[in-house]
């Protein structure tokens, strides 16, 4: 999904969908054994402004997204810049490369 041309969202919602709910993932009902991890989580990490509750911690599928066009974002920045200038054709040692690229 990073290297194709076209993003697909519903694809990535269609894969995304099925793990999103711990639930699911862990074969129980995770929103009744949520509150005793946390409470075991919380006397490990005696500092309070150590402490993140587990729904801060856990990735949601918008964030997954953002973060699948994140990297979109920089790979085809790459490869464009990749494409615009290759100093192989140019001969340029790594200081003149320096003063293109500055």
């Amino acid at each position: 999904m990073i290297g194709a041309k076209e993003f697909d969202e519903n694809a990535l919602d269609d894969y995304l969908t099925p793990h999103e709910n711990p639930s699911k993932v862990l074969d129980t009902n995770w929103f009744a054994i949520k509150p005793m991890y946390e409470k075991k989580y919380r006397e490990l990490v005696q500092d309070e402004e150590r402490f993140l509750a587990i729904n801060d911690i856990r990735l949601n599928s918008s964030d997954v997204k953002r973060a699948v066009k994140y990297l979109r974002e920089i790979y085809n920045h790459s490869i464009n810049k990749t494409h615009m200038l290759s100093l192989n054709n140019f001969g340029v040692t790594e200081e003149g490369a320096a003063v293109l690229l500055n």
